[in-house]
């Protein structure tokens, strides 16, 4: 799935709490931010190991890691 479709799908289960309090689909969508990037993130500190993500890649998983945070802190 491209970066774009994964921080919609984000936006969509931040909406999601409104109506629902489960939070079961964005704890695994942070099961699988937290898996990216234990497993592609570069010893420099960016998306891609073997070759470097594009930068609107980069700030999509920033975004997605900035969501994640704020939803935790709520």
């Amino acid at each position: 799935m491209n970066p774009h479709r994964k921080r919609l799908m984000l936006r969509a289960y931040q909406d999601l709490l409104k109506i629902n309090p489960d939070r079961k689909y964005l704890q695994a969508f942070a099961i699988c931010a937290d898996e990216a990037i234990l497993h592609n993130l570069s010893a420099i500190g960016i998306m891609g190991i073997e070759k470097p993500a594009a930068l609107v890649n980069q700030a999509g998983m920033l975004e997605i890691m900035a969501r994640l945070a704020l939803v935790e802190k709520q």
